[in-house]
């Protein structure tokens, strides 16, 4: 295994928490901690990543549902005004008037009474 301590700044035998009778076996300790933590850190944010472009997906096709279900009503409610435009048309409420037996008012048939006093 190839000596990586001239990298990282550090003379063998030399370096932080090392004297007489320690012999180096702490820094290859903190060379690994540093590494565990950096990859579980790259793990981490990896899976936060998938997460928020998951929760960006699915929020992106519930609006084109939403958008879909709001033309929907639109175009029904289109429909129905026609349709109410239809059924109120005068010609068509003179006909069914006709056929239930209805006819205009003659004079002196119609009474309007004045609103009460409060």
């Amino acid at each position: 295994m190839a000596d990586i301590s001239g990298l990282i700044g550090v003379k063998p035998g030399k370096g932080p928490g090392k004297g007489p009778g320690k012999g180096g076996e702490g820094e290859g300790g903190g060379l690994v901690l540093a590494l565990v933590i950096s990859v579980a850190s790259c793990v981490m944010f990896g899976l936060a990543l998938v997460w928020v472009t998951n929760a960006r997906m699915e929020m992106g096709y519930s609006v084109v549902e939403r958008r879909k279900e709001v033309e929907s009503r639109e175009a029904y409610r289109a429909k129905l005004d026609v349709e109410k435009e239809r059924l109120l048309a005068p010609h068509i409420l003179d006909k069914k008037a006709r056929e239930m037996g209805l006819r205009d008012a003659k004079p002196g048939q119609i009474r309007r009474m004045s609103e009460p006093a409060r």
